[in-house]
């Protein structure tokens, strides 16, 4: 459990030096930190299938990325309706 503790906090960091850096627009952000996870995933993790790592890799960086800032840079507040105000 550690490991994926550790991996979780490294892969934010990482995705923060991207965001800092402003490689890539801010609204992929989030696919940079799944990217991130399924390398430390592919990396780190000591499990036995592909189906495993992969598991970890989207747990590895939903966890970093958090998954309601994900759907909150999808949708921008000013992209939703008004309803006249």
């Amino acid at each position: 459990m550690f490991e994926l503790a550790f991996l979780i906090s490294i892969v934010t960091g990482l995705t923060e030096v991207v965001k800092r850096l402003e490689w890539v627009k801010k609204k992929y952000l989030p696919a940079v930190s799944l990217i991130f996870g399924m390398i430390a995933s592919f990396t780190y993790v000591n499990v036995e299938t592909i189906q495993e790592k992969v598991m970890f890799g989207l747990i590895i960086g939903l966890s970093a990325s958090g998954l309601f800032d994900q759907t909150k840079m999808i949708v921008k507040k000013d992209d939703m309706p008004t309803n006249g105000k």
